[in-house]
């Protein structure tokens, strides 16, 4: 907020010092030492004092008389801004405050003296939150009341003089019907001088630089009895350096922080999440929050949900300090849920609702590296919201809360829509008048909503401002189970044919590449997680003979689970009753079936099988890859490392597990629809088995969702009649095949590809069938999903294999325990010129994203068609890198 003055003083190469005094530091600033020099002389021939701190509690009546003697002693002259009109001798004018936009004049008493600034020149009030004095109620004392003197006052004689006086606007009403006094000099009894003004200012206007430039000339004309050594040579041009990390500033128990959480965890981007309690004792250090103590920032952005600045939780200080934060790192702050007056915008009362309908981005959307369709449409149903009136953007941003209800605080700015409905403007960016930058959305959002996933993504884009400490990648993988078995679907035996084959084939390397919405670099391949079982059982049913019989029940299959009651299967075994069969006991998804526990049978399901018959298993299916009969091992498509298991088996089978990884396998898919198959502490990472619950250690479960394109159906009538003896209650109306794949559509894109989940997708090959329409389950599936996705944005979509997805999951894991941290470099042209990367743990790769404009100078550049690079910066554990960027962004320096 003093940068006008600093502007002023150092554009009149004048020297000066700038001193923060803290109320609340131990010990407190010794003024005597401040001020004067050891041999008596004083240090300073004139003083700025913004805000004014001898009226407003920050000093002590000692404190104060302090700096009145240093004027009497000296002669030196102080000016003042934001001063209360009492304080300079004028009765105030309560019912003309505010901001609005009236013009101010000097008066013939204003000493101009050599400042060059003319009597009649234009001086503007717009902005400058102000209670003005009555012209005609001058009185002979400025009296201030504060801290250990606010019960008797300090009360010294003075001569105040207006020198710059605000409009008469007889329109506004009554209280607008005389000029104002905005401005004074103040000559007191002890013989002190004064230049105060009213009004609060800031280097955004500038009246604010006509006024510094004004009572410099003035200070600088009175005595010189002081120091008055040269000023020293122009600091040379400073390289701001940030931690790039963001800040996610909420309040205890809010949780709708959910869905922007996600994607930086999601990408990877280091980040915390810090809650503001304001009635905690002691309140939150934000100044320790946001600095680090060599004078570094701490956090390249934030975001501030519920709008802690404008609800009452912060004080003045404490907003003032995160806005001081801003202009001295330019660090952008995003915002939900604001209050359109707050960010610009008259409210459009009518327009408030959460009802359904759909928003679209302006042609001022800064989309950057974000890969978000300009043309996207958004839902706006569950989002509460009073849209701002487009056609009356406001030059002030005010807010009045806390300490600050009554006089609030007023920055001047400059809203431009970015996200509207046909109500109103509901997405903004503002630009500050002392240059901060935020973007801001006037709805509430949350995770639920697919619109608020896909704004966390712009948001991050933004905020990071093109330098993204992470990396993106969009994976559909779907898995056709039980290849090669046959599937009873309406007393019908299916089993894929090579007709169908050839149809999905040319469906996924033709059709879905010929759309045109589909991005260059987008591959999708079904994945055939194939069953050497199924071979046997063409073997059998041809009349050959087999050396060994496989059972394909699950325990839940036999009749002992129907005649006994049991209903443990699929509840889980905490919450079966004590008072169960054994069998019941033992027939649970999540039961740990102890080592050795079974008689040796060869079953499909792993869930209770030995050692023996686990064994027996894979080995049948080993002997199938291999040359000598269906030579799949080799295939550059084979997974070798990581398999489905039948019906998602034996995962907590410590000898079934011993057995796959005797077999040289690290790793079975889940199913994200049982709990304790998914890792609940780092969903983006992959879950092992460990002793005391799975009976083996260090086998890996490899996340999968599941969908609603059932094992047993084979046609949209198959898949309307189960879902909707499932659903149709909750509905309320009948679900045809296309409602069905919309919903999943929905699902699939707001739950895994823009939560960017590289978990594969669950089918079977029965949906492989080619109906009437040449359409599959799996492509109406896939086509409805891809659609729905490349509608909002135009990331670039790829399958990959088992094996692959393993790696991938691997490659994460070793990132997050690498505990990476980020530090940008800005250039004095505003340039980020470079990013240092640390290890806190192990060594990993270490993912940098820039725009295609930008060349870092290592690590290998990772892009798919025309998605922003990604670099990969090798680092060891404990390791650092600077790497130089050339051609960075602009960073949003003031």
């Amino acid at each position: 907020m003093i940068k006008f003055i600093e502007d002023a003083l150092t554009s009149s190469t004048i020297a000066f010092d700038v001193v923060v005094f803290d109320k609340a530091a131990t010990p407190r600033l010794n003024l005597t030492n401040a001020f004067w020099h050891a041999n008596g002389t004083g240090k300073y021939r004139g003083y700025f004092m913004y805000p004014n701190l001898e009226a407003i509690g920050d000093l002590t009546k000692d404190e104060v008389t302090t700096l009145w003697d240093y004027q009497v002693k000296t002669g030196v002259r102080s000016a003042k801004f934001g001063a209360w009109v009492a304080t300079l001798g004028f009765n105030p004018a309560y019912d003309a405050s505010g901001s609005q936009d009236l013009g101010m004049s000097l008066t013939a008493a204003a000493p101009l003296g050599t400042s060059g600034i003319p009597l009649d020149a234009a001086l503007s009030a717009n902005g400058l939150w102000r209670t003005p004095g009555k012209l005609a109620e001058p009185m002979t004392y400025c009296a201030i009341w504060a801290n250990d003197f606010a019960g008797t006052g300090i009360i010294p004689p003075c001569t105040p003089t207006p020198i710059l006086t605000l409009a008469a606007a007889p329109a506004l009403g009554p209280a607008w019907a005389n000029p104002g006094v905005t401005g004074v000099l103040v000559k007191y009894g002890d013989g002190r001088e004064t230049m105060g003004f009213v009004h609060d200012c800031a280097d955004w206007s500038a009246t604010c630089g006509t006024l510094t430039k004004l009572a410099t000339d003035w200070m600088a004309s009175g005595p010189a009895g002081v120091d008055t050594a040269p000023p020293p040579p122009p600091p040379p041009p400073r390289t701001v350096v940030i931690d790039h990390r963001v800040l996610i500033l909420t309040v205890p128990g809010f949780t709708s922080t959910d869905f922007i959480v996600q994607t930086l965890t999601a990408y990877g981007i280091p980040h915390d999440v810090v809650r503001f309690d304001q009635d905690a004792t002691p309140r939150l250090d934000l100044q320790a929050l946001f600095w680090n103590p060599d004078g570094t920032g701490r956090y390249s952005s934030f975001v501030m949900y519920p709008n802690l600045e404008a609800t009452g939780q912060l004080r003045q200080a404490e907003v003032n300090l995160i806005w001081d934060y801003q202009k001295k790192t330019g660090a952008r702050s995003v915002k939900f849920g604001v209050w359109p007056s707050n960010v610009g915008w008259d409210p459009n009362y009518a327009a408030c609702s959460a009802a359904a309908g759909t928003m679209g981005f302006t042609a001022a959307t800064p989309l950057g590296i974000s890969g978000i369709r300009a043309t996207a449409q958004l839902s706006t149903s569950g989002l509460y919201r009073c849209p701002g009136i487009k056609a009356t953007p406001q030059t002030s941003c005010g807010i009045w809360a806390a300490d600050f209800s009554t006089t609030g605080l007023v920055p001047a700015c400059t809203p431009t829509s970015i996200l509207e409905t046909p109500d109103g403007v509901v997405g903004t960016l503002v630009k500050y008048g002392d240059g901060r930058e935020s973007m801001a959305f006037v709805f509430d959002c949350a995770g639920w909503s697919t619109s608020c996933v896909l704004l966390s993504h712009l948001a991050v884009t933004w905020m990071t401002q093109g330098v993204i400490a992470g990396e993106r990648r969009a994976l559909l993988s779907v898995q056709m189970d039980d290849v090669f078995l046959g599937t009873e679907a309406d007393n019908k035996t299916y089993r894929c044919s090579v007709a169908d084959w050839n149809a999905q084939v040319k469906y996924q390397e033709q059709t879905v590449a010929g759309w045109p919405n589909t991005p260059p670099g987008t591959d999708i391949k079904l994945e055939m997680p194939w069953n050497g079982n199924g071979i046997l059982e063409m073997a059998e049913n041809k009349g050959l003979t087999t050396s060994l019989e496989v059972f394909s029940e699950g325990c839940f299959d036999f009749p002992e689970y129907f005649t006994l009651g049991c209903s443990c299967w699929s509840v889980g075994a905490a919450n079966c009753p004590a008072s169960a069969p054994q069998f019941c006991r033992q027939c649970i998804k999540d039961w740990a079936k102890p080592a050795g526990y079974g008689a040796n049978r060869v079953p499909a399901n792993l869930d209770n099988a030995t050692t023996y018959d686990a064994e027996k298993q894979i080995g049948l299916n080993v002997l199938m890859a291999a040359a000598a009969h269906l030579n799949l091992a080799s295939k550059p498509t084979s997974s070798n490392k990581c398999m489905v298991t039948p019906q998602i088996s034996g995962l907590m089978n410590g000898d079934a597990l011993r057995a796959l990884r005797a077999a040289g396998l690290e790793c079975a898919t889940g199913d994200n629809t049982w709990e304790h198959l998914k890792n609940q502490q780092h969903p983006y990472q992959m879950l092992y088995s460990n002793a005391a619950r799975n009976g083996y250690d260090g086998f890996a479960f490899l996340p999968r969702f599941a969908t609603e394109i059932y094992y047993n159906c084979t046609n949209a009538a198959q898949i309307e009649r189960l879902y909707n003896n499932l659903y149709q209650p909750y509905y309320g109306s009948y679900s045809t095949i296309a409602d069905i794949i919309k919903r999943e559509a929905v699902r699939v894109v707001r739950e895994g590809l823009l939560a960017l989940k590289h978990d594969p997708y669950m089918m079977h090959q029965a949906n492989l069938a080619v109906d009437s329409t040449g359409q599959s389950l799996a492509m109406r599936w896939i086509t409805g999903v891809l659609n729905e996705f490349h509608a909002l944005v135009n990331w670039p979509v790829q399958s990959k294999k088992l094996d692959d997805l393993y790696a991938i999951f691997k490659e994460r894991e070793a990132r997050d325990a690498c505990k990476l941290s980020y530090k940008i470099e800005i250039a004095p042209n505003k340039q980020v010129q470079a990013v240092t990367i640390t290890s806190g743990g192990g060594a990993c790769d270490a993912p940098l994203t820039v725009p295609a404009t930008t060349t870092a100078s290592a690590g290998a550049a990772q892009r798919i068609g025309n998605d922003a690079p990604a670099y990969k910066i090798p680092l060891a554990a404990g390791g650092s890198a600077r790497v130089t960027l050339s051609g960075g962004p602009t960073w949003s320096l003031p």
